[in-house]
């Protein structure tokens, strides 16, 4: 058996603007085993997807660390022919290293002073092409790039509907996912007030919904509406943050994975864009609106930062909520379900 082996170990939006590529791989060698190979706590992200395989979990803080745990992964591997290394940083290359396959190829972010710059803050800003052309430049072969594969888990699903019915009932479900990784990616908290609000007055059903780290801001939400009736999701794990998005009939995120998860699980979404370039960046599903100002400063940043270069924060901050939901009631109108 031929295994080509893809290697994209995070995060959840770069995992799933890279799964194009086993679409890709599927038609140019359909007898190949494809496997791929994510750091532990992401294969719910491809477990479902028609044109991979198996999903290999790197337990790199646990029983694979370290050389002996090297050689353990490799052995779980098997044999390979080719890897598609889509990560191209240290624990990649040395997992291509001691596969020693017989072709490989790399995605090379940066080169030469490129390198240099990223190193000391000064990162060279990319606007295009998307990543998604990006991931599949690797590869030989033209034509439609397939779109990202999500399914949520079914043993997932009941819980999240019964959390859908518990505050929606009947009436179409807007998902607000207040946080990000990155500050500078972050909304307004007060802007999200507003924006539920509005949406509240007009009959839709709010769900506010992030990871543990964004409890305090979700629960400061829930206390500025007292009254209102609201869904919250503040949890690890990506199962049920998958499960409540298939649920839901639209998404309100920042640049950040639950867009780009949302939008693969072709929920329509407004995606938020500050710093960073949605020419880049912008989720791929069946229907997605970017919000963005077109400033001189933005984007700032490839990934996003801690801080505004610039301290004003304008990017975000200056971002209005009519503007937000605009694009909000123009996708739900598209699907039927305006207010």
């Amino acid at each position: 058996m031929t295994q080509l082996l893809v290697i994209r170990l995070s995060s959840v939006g770069d995992i799933l603007l890279a799964s194009p590529v086993a679409g890709r791989l599927r038609l140019l060698r359909p007898e190949a085993h494809i496997t791929w190979l994510v750091d532990e706590g992401y294969q719910a992200l491809l477990a479902h997807h028609p044109a991979v395989d198996r999903v290999v979990a790197y337990d790199y803080l646990g029983r694979h660390r370290g050389p002996a745990g090297l050689r353990v992964l490799c052995a779980e591997l098997g044999a390979v022919e080719a890897v598609y290394d889509l990560q191209h940083k240290l624990r990649s290359s040395l997992v291509c290293a001691a596969l020693r396959p017989a072709a490989r190829r790399v995605l090379v972010k940066r080169r030469g002073l490129e390198v240099v710059r990223a190193l000391l803050g000064h990162d060279t800003i990319l606007r295009g092409p998307h990543q998604v052309e990006r991931n599949l430049s690797l590869l030989d072969g033209v034509g439609e790039a397939p779109l990202p594969v999500a399914v949520a888990d079914p043993a997932s699903l009941p819980e999240a509907r019964a959390w859908r019915r518990d505050f929606a009932g009947e009436r179409p479900a807007v998902g607000l996912v207040v946080g990000a990784r990155h500050a500078t990616k972050r909304w307004p908290r007060e802007h999200w007030s507003l924006l539920a609000a509005r949406c509240l007055e007009e009959g839709l059903a709010v769900a506010l919904l992030g990871g543990p780290e964004d409890a305090d801001d979700i629960e400061a939400l829930r206390a500025g509406l007292a009254g209102a009736r609201l869904g919250a999701f503040h949890a690890a794990g990506l199962a049920g943050l998958m499960a409540r998005l298939a649920c839901l009939d639209a998404l309100v995120c920042p640049d950040s994975g639950p867009a780009h998860l949302a939008a693969a699980l072709g929920r329509p979404v407004v995606a938020l864009f500050g710093p960073t370039s949605p020419e880049r960046w912008a989720p791929r599903g069946p229907a997605v609106a970017v919000a963005r100002l077109p400033l001189a400063c933005s984007p700032c940043s490839n990934h996003g930062s801690g801080a505004c270069p610039l301290g004003t924060h304008e990017c975000m901050r200056a971002l209005g909520v009519e503007t937000v939901h605009a694009e909000l009631a123009g996708l739900l109108a598209r699907e039927g379900l305006a207010p």
